[in-house]
């Protein structure tokens, strides 16, 4: 595909719009939870650990291995993996507006696609994880195919296979959803045969290179076992992440699944018109089959604000398809819908709170300098982290083994200790008589020397490692809803800050 200097011009200025509306996004606020999920299990990699053999992952495993890379550049720091986003945001960004202006020959619907992405996926999620980069790779698969129907050459159907391997390499959910959409493509496809043998190679290729690694690096077992741990015992048939798909009641319940459902009211109207008026043609049913399957794939079993972010996201693109459509009454009620969502995006990103339940990024403006961090935080984490490195200030001179329980896992980055156990999310709906034997296995063969847990142990449900904690670990302090304990069978290895 040629690029004039026109299109250079325009990519250019797409990337640097999106780098203005990211730059007061990126590196605002802590999430100690989700965001150090990811981050901790990187470092580990950096550390020399291999994911599901040394430790294991509800996902697989794309986004450890492109943060660890972050962290190989940059160092391990939150603001590494920022920087990642903001990099996959620009890329993203830059793809989109060109699938849908290669479509649609306009840049008004283009760009609008571009705000949209940017409002609601990039600025509420702003850290490294799964969904942001199967965005990315699902819009380079849809690129290559428009470059093959446009070319009729192989190559970019072969890229097209390998983008569904890396789709599911970020999130194998969202994986399998593209390889349907690839199968719907397929099946519309005068040229079938060519389609599915070429697609098939890509996705071969890069499947048998993944299976290889895995075998070589003694992971391969491991990997089944943990995709099967979570994602069928207990996210499928236990519901570990099962929440109502209808919150309230009266006007509030109707007001928040006409929210939830809109992505999916979005592609399927747009798909009505352009399929009645005849301007999309059955063998471009790729373009709504997308967004589309990553609802149906998304929006359950986890439903509420945050998983339909990034939903909302990809729906610039059925939206500005309407732009094709020559009545202008449609145009301009697309072009509504779209200022419309963009303006929500923006408000809630900036003045609703951070990741659903934290401060609003408006308001997080305490900035952190410690190498670990170097992002703006709001004065309670700025807190937090203060007493962290002065807790620990003795202790990070040399290696110790810390607990983080059940789900903080952001506080081994911050603080540098090391996990002495292969997990890192231990909530109860989690845990099996398995899982809680190697923990406690574990704390012990690394004589431990403390527990951070996020809530008082009073407050959770009683489990044989929260037992083990309360019989060989005293509690030394706390401050918010943390405390921190400390081994009884050891000196305190720190001065500990009296002001704490």
């Amino acid at each position: 595909m040629k690029f004039s200097r026109q299109h250079l011009q325009e990519i250019s200025l797409v990337a640097l719009a999106a780098l203005l509306v990211m730059a007061y996004f990126f590196n605002r606020g802590f999430n100690y939870y989700d965001e150090g999920h990811i981050l901790h299990l990187a470092q580990r990699i950096v550390q020399g650990d291999i994911p599901y053999r040394d430790f294991h992952f509800i996902y697989t495993p794309g986004t450890l291995y492109i943060t660890a890379l972050a962290f190989k550049i940059g160092g391990v720091s939150i603001l590494s993996g920022r920087i990642l986003l903001l990099l996959t945001a620009i890329t993203t960004a830059v793809v989109l507006y060109a699938v849908v202006k290669k479509y649609t020959a306009q840049w008004i619907p283009a760009l609008l696609a571009v705000m949209m992405y940017l409002a609601w996926a990039p600025t509420h999620i702003n850290f490294p994880w799964p969904v942001n980069f199967v965005i990315l790779t699902s819009l380079l698969y849809i690129l290559s195919v428009m470059i093959y129907r446009e070319t009729g050459k192989i190559a970019p159907l072969l890229l097209a296979g390998s983008m569904i391997f890396a789709t599911f390499f970020f999130k194998h959910n969202f994986g399998l959803g593209l390889l349907v959409v690839n199968g719907l493509f397929i099946a519309t496809n005068e040229k079938r045969r060519v389609v599915s043998i070429a697609t098939a190679a890509g996705l071969a290729v890069s499947s048998v290179l993944y299976l290889l690694y895995l075998h070589l690096t003694g992971s391969l077992i491991p990997f089944l076992s943990d995709m099967y741990y979570y994602t069928y015992l207990k996210i499928i048939h236990e519901g570990m992440l099962r929440t109502p798909f209808i919150y309230g009641s009266g006007m509030a319940a109707f007001v928040k699944t006409a929210f939830f459902l809109s992505p999916a009211l979005i592609t399927l109207v747009t798909g009505y018109i352009l399929f009645s008026k005849r301007i999309l043609r059955l063998s471009e049913i790729y373009l709504l089959s997308f967004p589309l399957l990553f609802y149906i794939l998304g929006i359950r079993p986890t439903t509420d604000f945050i998983h339909v972010c990034p939903l909302l996201a990809i729906s610039g693109l059925p939206l500005a398809l309407l732009f094709l459509v020559k009545y202008k009454y449609i145009k301009i009620l697309a072009a509504c819908a779209a200022v419309l969502f963009i303006t929500g995006g923006m408000y809630t990103a900036l003045f609703r709170g951070y990741y659903r339940w934290e401060t609003p990024l408006i308001r997080q403006t305490t900035f952190i300098d410690t190498p670990s961090v170097r992002i703006y935080v709001d004065h309670k984490y700025a807190d937090v982290i203060g007493k962290l490195d002065s807790y620990f200030a003795q202790a990070k001179q040399k290696k110790f083994y810390m607990l983080v329980y059940e789900y903080a896992p952001m506080f081994y980055v911050v603080t540098g200790a090391k996990n002495p156990t292969q997990y890192d999310l231990l909530p109860s709906s989690a845990l099996s008589p398995y899982v809680e034997y190697e923990v406690l296995r574990q704390l012990s063969e690394h004589d431990t020397d403390f527990i951070l847990t996020d809530a008082p142990l009073s407050s959770r449900v009683e489990t044989n490692i929260t037992r083990y904690i309360q019989a060989h670990y005293v509690k030394d302090i706390s401050f918010y809803e943390f405390d921190i304990w400390v081994n009884k069978n050891k000196n305190k290895a720190v001065l500990v800050d009296k002001n704490l």
